[in-house]
C-alpha cells in the first residue's frame, strides 16, 4: 500500500470534524496572500454553509493547519490565523458560551458538544485550591502534529473568556506544549500573563473561584435552545463507540477517573450496556483502556523520548513507576530505557 493510500485509510477510520475550521482557513490564507495546498483549495470555493452535515477527518484538520503553518514559512501564522476567526464562526457551540449562568457550566457543556466541531478534541479541567488548570489536549492517535492546533485552541478560548467575562480578563499563567519559534512578545502582549514555552501540556490556569462568578446577560432559554439543538445534532453525528471512549478516557487518565462506571456515566449508560455493546464488537473496556494508554505513552515519548518514566506514569494513571515498567514491558517488550533508545533511532532516523 502507497504512503497516500495509508494516509487516506487512516483518515477514513480517524474520529470527525466539522469542515468550518478549513472554510475559515482557506478564507484566511487568501485574504494574506498565502499559497494553499491543493486539499486545502477543495474547501475555498464550498460555501460554509452548504451540506451542514458533511464531515471530515478531524486527524486531517489538524494536519492540514500544521501543514499550512510549515508552508507559510511564518511561525506567527497560527497565531494570527487564531486571532482573525470570528468568536461565532462555530455556530451554536460558541454561541451557547454567552448564555451559560458562569465559566463552570460553560466548560461542562462545551466539553460535552466540542464533539460537534471535532471530535478529537480531548480536553480536561484540573481542580487546586485556588486554581483551575483548563488543560488542552486531543485524543492521542491525534497527538503527533497537534502543537500548531492546541495553540489556536488555546488563544481562541481566551478570546471567548474575554467575550464573557470581559476585556480586561486574563489568566493567571499559560503554559505551551512546545518550543514556540514565533515572536514570544505576540503572545505575552495577547495572554497579559506569564507563559511557559516548551512545557509538557497546553494549559490555561485560571483562579478556581472564577467558575463559579455569575456571568451577566445569560439567558436560559436561549441557552435551552442551543443545548437541545446540539443534543439533536450529536445524536445525528453516530460517532462511533471507540472514538468517544478514547477521548473520554485519555481526558480522565491522570486523574483516575478512566474507570468503567465513569465512562460508561459520561457516555449516558451503565457499565453493563458499555461493556455488552464493546463486547458485540469484539472488544472489551480493558482493552480499550489498555489500547489508550498504548497512545498516550507512544505520544508522549515520540514528542521527547528524553522525558522521565515517572511522568509518563502520572500520564497513564499510575501512582508507582514498578507498574509504569510493567506496562512498558508488556505493551512494547522494553524497558523504559530502552524504548526511549529505541524511540530516539527511530525519530533520528525519520
Amino acid at each position: 500500500m502507497t504512503k497516500a493510500a495509508t494516509n487516506l485509510m487512516n483518515h477514513a477510520m480517524s474520529a470527525m470534524a466539522d469542515p468550518v475550521a478549513l472554510f475559515n482557513l482557506a478564507d484566511f490564507m487568501a485574504s494574506r496572500g498565502y499559497k494553499m495546498s491543493k486539499e486545502l483549495a477543495r474547501y475555498a470555493g464550498r460555501p460554509a454553509q452548504a451540506d451542514s452535515d458533511f464531515l471530515v477527518s478531524a486527524q486531517m484538520v489538524i494536519e492540514t493547519l500544521d501543514e499550512c503553518v510549515r508552508s507559510s514559512g511564518d511561525p506567527d501564522f497560527m497565531f494570527a490565523f487564531a486571532l482573525w476567526l470570528d468568536l461565532k464562526a462555530f455556530g451554536p457551540v460558541t454561541l451557547l458560551w454567552e448564555q451559560c449562568p458562569d465559566l463552570k457550566h460553560g466548560g461542562i457543556v462545551g466539553d460535552r458538544f466540542i464533539q460537534t466541531v471535532n471530535a478529537a478534541v480531548s480536553n480536561s479541567c484540573e481542580l487546586f485550591e485556588d486554581e483551575a488548570h483548563l488543560v488542552h489536549d486531543v485524543i492521542p492517535s491525534c497527538r503527533k502534529r497537534a502543537d500548531q492546533f492546541l495553540l489556536g485552541e488555546c488563544v481562541f478560548v481566551v478570546r471567548l473568556m474575554r467575550m464573557v467575562m470581559g476585556e480586561s480578563w486574563s489568566p493567571l499563567r499559560v503554559e505551551i506544549g512546545f518550543p514556540y519559534l514565533g515572536n514570544p512578545r505576540l503572545l505575552e502582549s495577547f495572554f497579559r500573563c506569564p507563559i511557559t514555552f516548551n512545557a509538557e501540556r497546553f494549559v490555561i490556569i485560571q483562579a478556581r473561584s472564577e467558575l463559579e462568578q455569575p456571568l451577566n446577560g445569560s439567558d436560559p432559554a436561549l441557552r435551552l435552545f442551543f443545548e437541545n439543538y446540539l443534543e439533536r445534532k450529536l445524536a445525528t453525528l453516530s460517532l462511533r463507540l471507540e472514538w468517544q471512549i478514547e477521548r473520554i478516557v485519555a481526558a480522565n487518565l491522570e486523574d483516575g477517573r478512566a474507570t468503567l462506571d465513569n465512562v460508561a456515566g459520561l457516555l449516558g449508560m451503565s457499565g453493563r450496556t458499555l461493556q455488552r455493546r464493546l463486547a458485540a464488537s469484539g472488544s472489551s473496556f480493558t482493552k480499550m483502556l489498555n489500547s489508550v494508554r498504548r497512545r498516550v505513552a507512544l505520544a508522549y515519548l515520540e514528542e521527547n523520548p528524553d522525558r522521565r518514566i515517572t511522568d509518563l506514569g502520572y500520564r497513564l494513571g499510575y501512582s508507582d513507576i514498578s507498574t509504569v515498567s510493567r506496562f512498558l514491558s508488556t505493551n512494547f517488550d522494553a524497558k523504559g530505557r530502552d524504548l526511549r533508545l529505541r524511540l530516539k533511532r527511530e525519530t533520528g532516523a525519520a
